[in-house]
């Protein structure tokens, strides 16, 4: 399964947040906690890390849907400071590959299965969240399979237009950010 997550940085919220430790310690586990103090931290790092998590937690609740989210429980390795690019997430006997994308206001991180080839896409809308999120990722998609199919919203699928064929996908939003992600 695939799961991504959008992070605004430019939203209040997630600015100045890299200095609380109450922050850090519900989200961080100890052997992440301690590479991240050693990597002059960063909101960008600390956001990245949320993000992976993020988006592993809603690629396994894809089949778990009565799982409650501990960012803790899910941890991420391999990854570089301050800007990461790649690494790991773990989870349980779930193994998945991180892939970050940065911008000057946002960061976005794909998970996926090892191996697995992705397909994905940020970019601004100006919808209400959930709706306007179908939306923009249905047009992205099907300029991708060149078809008129649609997405619906739980469990995120894409419907092709031409066949019975269902993509999963990932969506994610955050302030006037949308993220698409899907295995190709």
């Amino acid at each position: 399964m695939i799961g991504n997550d959008i992070i605004w940085l430019r939203d209040p919220f997630n600015q100045g947040r890299v200095g609380e430790s109450r922050l850090k310690q519900r989200i961080l586990c100890p052997s992440e906690s301690e590479a991240f103090e050693l990597s002059a931290p960063t909101d960008r790092l600390l956001w990245s890390l949320w993000a992976a998590k993020e988006g592993a937690f809603k690629a396994f609740s894809r089949q778990n849907p009565s799982h409650f989210f501990h960012p803790q429980e899910f941890v991420v390795s391999g990854w570089n400071a301050p800007i990461p690019v790649q690494g790991t997430v773990i989870f349980q006997s779930h193994l998945w590959a991180v892939t970050w994308h940065h911008a000057k206001d946002w960061v976005h991180a794909v998970v996926h299965p090892l191996g697995q080839r992705i397909w994905s896409r940020v970019g601004r809308w100006a919808a209400s969240e959930s709706f306007g999120t179908r939306e923009w990722a249905t047009r992205r998609i099907r300029s991708l399979f060149g078809d008129g199919g649609r997405v619906e919203a739980y469990p995120p699928v894409y419907h092709r237009s031409k066949s019975d064929r269902i993509e999963p996908i990932s969506l994610s939003h955050d302030g006037p950010l949308a993220a698409v992600a899907l295995l190709v």
